[in-house]
């Protein structure tokens, strides 16, 4: 996780189970925590130093390590795939695909926003991220083939104006969960999986929580319930 103080980031981890919250020593000022690699023994991190809003895309060991460079890839977002042989990784409203070590880098799709909160499914097929309008400040789920093919936005008309982020599969695959901010109050809200990958489907949420406070950024265990 990243905890914010003032102007600078640091990255931190707890026990599942709860405890003290421990510092991540990285070499930058604020760390963009992206993703945890299948296996939980390394972090996917934008360090600073980047151009715009992209950054050089780092490996990082935990609980502790050398962190050392990804290639030349340069991102604000990224994943790795189930079986952490890959990366998708957003560049500018540009998302891109890359062999693990950073290798083979090519484009998959250009998009209208700005790409953020990648999230590949279970079986390697789909590829669902949030997009932020640049106009209007909103951001809504999407989703495409892992090849770049088929996008189309994941709830369309179900929240006007669309305000979904950040969403998340269950390890079984079975629902997809995000946070949603609707009558100024966000929760988090799942899709039960159903049906191949098309625009024609019509998806029913559910709200996982209930105000008044906000709940944010949802996260699953490694365990396949």
């Amino acid at each position: 996780m990243e905890a914010i103080s003032g102007n600078s980031g640091t990255l931190m981890q707890v026990a599942a189970s709860g405890g003290e919250a421990a510092a991540i020593p990285t070499p930058w000022m604020n760390p963009g925590l992206c993703d945890i690699s299948p296996n939980r023994s390394e972090l996917l991190v934008a360090g600073s130093a980047g151009v715009g809003y992209d950054f050089p895309l780092w490996i990082v060991p935990i609980p502790a390590g050398t962190p050392r460079r990804l290639s030349d890839l340069l991102a604000h977002a990224a994943t790795w795939s189930p079986d952490g042989q890959q990366i998708v990784y957003a560049r500018g409203t540009d998302l891109f695909r890359a062999n693990s070590d950073g290798s083979n880098s090519r484009k998959l799709r250009g998009l209208a926003g700005i790409p953020f909160a990648i999230r590949w499914s279970p079986n390697e097929s789909v590829l669902r991220f949030t997009v932020q309008d640049p106009k209007t400040n909103s951001s809504s789920l999407w989703e495409m083939s892992a090849e770049g093919t088929e996008l189309h936005p994941l709830l369309a008309n179900w929240n006007r104006p669309p305000d979904e982020c950040c969403g998340e599969w269950t390890p079984n695959g079975k629902y997809f969960v995000f946070q949603a901010t609707r009558n100024g109050v966000t929760n988090i809200w799942a899709i039960p999986e159903k049906g191949a990958l098309s625009p024609k489907r019509i998806l029913h949420p559910v709200a996982l929580t209930s105000g008044p406070m906000n709940f944010l950024v949802p996260a699953c265990t490694g365990q396949r319930r």
